[in-house]
């Protein structure tokens, strides 16, 4: 008799682990084969057979996609079988436009989920996640939490254009890139899902097309600093004791966990410490800025980007801070003052040296940091301070293992750019600050 499944219980962790699915989603890729995986889950009715997740019936693009990445978490919980902890919490991530169709300009596209713009229907949508909830409901999946990249998808709206006989409404659509953000096993484990706001035209899509700019959408995408804003609390996830902020690429640029969500929404609101435990980012194309971090000391910031150029990168140059450490997914913890590695700074300095030589100026030792560093950003009086290494001076990043896919899971993608990385287990203790 197939066991049914348990409903979510409060868990207590002593460690964090990041596991990032690395890939390429700079453009749209063809959903490629279909990895053999048949997933199941029990029947309402404990007498009967188990019930198969996928079938025919399901859109082809968005069930490969599926598949895929249910393989890749399985894939990793087979490497992690004689190593994990029910204590560690593993936290797998994926990119930004991890679920983007592919272009299909058939007149059958609608009816296979994928709607205009090479975005998916929001039948489609709703189905993707509905099946990512059911996938990882079951008990195996108990101490992770997911954070599977964002979905590309739109409504059909009428827009009005002007034509030399006047004006009229025309079929237009309207596009949303989504993420969520979902702790596993158990069908009712905290969930919450988020709409990006800013968009790049790196992300190849019509920016035009944004529902933020749309005004049928304005209760629901509103701008950030609006009060009335109803989707601002979904940034963040309460889960076990621990809470975990959500940002979608130039969201982080434009502070919106730090400060639209952490300080407009949980200190006015709820008279709650503008801190979450993780801060999350899942980007495509998208430096880290620490003073964006929604952090306090010991707090870890973890993300992953699908930008190919990302993936050739080791440092990035942070205003204030100096070079970075830099490549598809890392980790860093917020630390104090004198904990932040001086090697971050030596390095812009070498950096902007080189730089004099090679546009032929004459030799300078830079005395001043903020010569080539420029001024620390300071945002509510309150510096962040960040560090690539623990509390003995060990590197976070430098992973458990990394593992590359093969075979059905790696024919959609270029070659060479993606890797499943599981980081190693950083030990934790969540801080929760209460205002007076």
């Amino acid at each position: 008799m197939p066991q049914q499944p348990k409903p979510y219980e409060h868990r207590t962790y002593t460690h964090l682990q990041l596991i990032a699915w690395e890939h390429f989603t700079n453009d749209a890729t063809k959903p490629g084969d279909e990895p053999k995986v048949n997933p199941t889950r029990p029947d309402e009715d404990a007498n009967k057979p188990p019930v198969a997740i996928f079938d025919e019936k399901m859109a082809v693009d968005e069930r490969i996609r599926l598949k895929r990445l249910y393989a890749i978490v399985e894939l990793a919980r087979e490497k992690l079988k004689n190593t994990d902890s029910s204590k560690t919490l593993k936290i797998f991530m994926t990119p930004e436009f991890t679920f983007r169709p592919w272009k299909d300009a058939s007149s059958k596209a609608k009816d296979d989920g994928i709607g205009k713009g090479n975005t998916y229907t929001r039948e489609a949508m709703t189905r993707i996640i509905s099946k990512l909830r059911e996938l990882f409901s079951h008990e195996n999946y108990r101490d992770w939490l997911f954070v599977p990249g964002t979905i590309l998808w739109s409504e059909p709206v009428k827009t009005e254009k002007s034509t030399i006989l006047g004006s009229k409404l025309v079929d237009d659509y309207a596009f949303f890139n989504t993420a969520i953000m979902f702790k596993g096993g158990a069908v009712n484990a905290p969930f919450t899902c988020i709409h990006k706001h800013a968009v790049s035209d790196s992300d190849k899509v019509d920016a035009s097309k944004s529902a933020e700019k749309n005004i049928l959408f304005k209760d629901l995408l509103a701008k950030k600093d609006d009060p009335k804003f109803s989707m601002i609390g979904h940034n963040v996830l309460d889960t076990d004791g621990l809470r975990f902020g959500l940002e979608v690429c130039l969201d982080h640029g434009a502070k919106i966990l730090k400060n639209a969500v952490m300080r407009d929404y949980f200190v006015k609101q709820k008279g709650e410490g503008p801190c979450v435990d993780v801060h999350l980012l899942v980007a495509c194309n998208k430096a880290v800025e620490p003073a964006n971090f929604a952090l306090y000391e010991d707090g870890y910031f973890m993300r992953v980007d699908g930008d190919l150029g990302v993936a050739k990168m080791a440092t990035q140059m942070a205003r204030g801070y100096g070079l970075l450490p830099y490549k598809s997914s890392s980790i860093f913890r917020c630390v104090p003052k004198n904990e932040m590695p001086p090697e971050y700074a030596e390095a812009a300095r070498k950096a902007q040296q080189a730089k004099d030589a090679s546009e032929g100026k004459p030799a300078k030792n830079y005395q001043d940091p903020e010569e080539y560093l420029g001024e620390l950003p300071v945002v509510n009086d309150r510096p962040i301070y960040l560090s690539h290494l623990d509390e003995k001076g060990q590197t976070l990043l430098d992973p458990a293992w990394v593992e590359k896919p093969t075979g059905a899971l790696e024919t959609w993608a270029p070659e060479g750019t993606q890797r499943l990385v599981a980081y190693k287990p950083q030990p934790f203790t969540p801080v929760k600050l209460q205002l007076p």
